[in-house]
């Protein structure tokens, strides 16, 4: 079958891109081709399979003419039978890939990474910055629920990371039939990092972008807890809009250290624990499940609807209450200090990848591309 995946960035600029590559791989072996066409090109350290062809939009504005015909012609001279949309929750991407299939039988499964609605924290406040916050988020809502629907109706399928989030869909809209809706988890690839022993060393990877991730809340964390244990450290692996204003917050906050974007590979064999204090725009993060494989033990705030998906609270991680500095604070420290339990936890996280493991996500990759192609 001849796939093209659609994209903002590659080839490894966040976790879309990350999951993109892992399961190009494996369709590859699977004897599948795979093509990908996205806006712009990003920073890159992971290594793709020589045998996917990389396509970029020659125009400024993603709904240009010049896009679409270029576009239009990938999938007419690469005979591509099914467009994976990867950046669905942008609607104007499944507009572009709807018209420039018009005229071939290419099909269109948009996959959606993010969480199904945005809160104005997230997304857009500065607009309706004289608004009450509950109405801001009533609006913001109800605009995000029209694209999604939008978004919906040009689509032959709608994937999501989560049972949970198509359950939620369905309940937002009681009245509109919602039977192109599908969920596959986000694929774990197998690595051979490994280390003898780990370092006390908590550790952060992610986009270093204060309203998505507000890494001010781990660095006010680590500042409460840093002088009780001076033989520990706090690493963050990543580059982002917000790395400046956040190496300036952590000036005086010691054992610090800001690592950049590289492999985050060697920095999850190393470290004991991983902390999250995302804000609720989380899809299904890859970065948790890369932690639980290299037996670090994620402790994470429940902002987003699919973390029990991955974490079995205090069985193979942590879950904290959102916003709970106070809760985070006490279960991190009770972590930090119980060897025998982050033990167990690691243990019990690396059995949870299992299910996630690339070649079954795959393998219910390509039972819907047989679905698709056959309704």
């Amino acid at each position: 079958m001849n796939l093209l995946y659609i994209l903002e960035t590659f080839p490894n600029g966040c976790g879309v891109d990350t999951v993109t590559r892992i399961l190009s791989d494996e369709f590859i072996g699977m004897n599948h081709n795979v093509s990908i066409c996205c806006v712009k090109k990003s920073k890159g350290f992971a290594a793709y399979s020589e045998k996917i062809r990389i396509h970029y939009f020659p125009g400024k504005k993603l709904l240009s003419g010049e896009n679409i015909i270029f576009l239009h012609g990938i999938i007419e001279t690469e005979n591509i039978n099914i467009m994976i949309n990867q950046y669905s929750q942008d609607v104007n991407y499944s507009i572009l890939c709807d018209n420039a299939r018009k005229s071939t039988d290419a099909r269109l499964i948009n996959c959606h990474h993010l969480a199904l609605l945005l809160n104005s924290q997230v997304h857009g406040r500065f607009l309706f910055r004289f608004l009450p916050d509950f109405m801001v988020n009533k609006l913001k809502q109800m605009r995000q629920l029209r694209m999604r629907n939008r978004a919906y109706s040009i689509a032959d399928l709608t994937v999501f990371l989560s049972q949970r989030i198509v359950e939620q869909y369905k309940r937002l809209e009681p009245e509109k039939k919602l039977d192109k809706l599908r969920f596959i988890h986000n694929p774990l690839q197998q690595t051979n990092y490994s280390a003898e022993t780990k370092e006390n060393m908590l550790l952060f990877v992610g986009r270093i972008n204060e309203m998505e991730k507000r890494l001010s809340l781990i660095i006010r964390i680590w500042k409460e807890i840093c002088e009780k244990y001076p033989d520990w450290k706090l690493t963050v692996v990543g580059d982002g809009p917000s790395l400046k204003s956040t190496e300036k917050m952590a000036e005086n906050v010691p054992r610090i250290l800001f690592e950049g974007w590289k492999d985050p590979g060697p920095y999850y064999a190393k470290s004991k624990i991983f902390i999250m204090t995302s804000n609720s725009f989380e899809g299904l993060p890859v970065v948790i499940l890369e932690a639980q494989q290299h037996l670090c033990v994620p402790i994470v705030m429940e902002s987003f609807l699919t973390l029990g998906d991955v974490i079995d609270n205090e069985k193979n991680g942590i879950i904290i209450p959102n916003n709970d500095v106070g809760i985070f604070i006490e279960k991190l420290t009770w972590l930090m200090d119980n060897e025998k339990l982050r033990n167990e936890f690691a243990l019990n996280g690396a059995s949870t990848c299992k299910k996630f493991d690339v070649k079954i996500i795959a393998k219910k990759w390509e039972e819907l591309f047989f679905e698709v192609m056959n309704a």
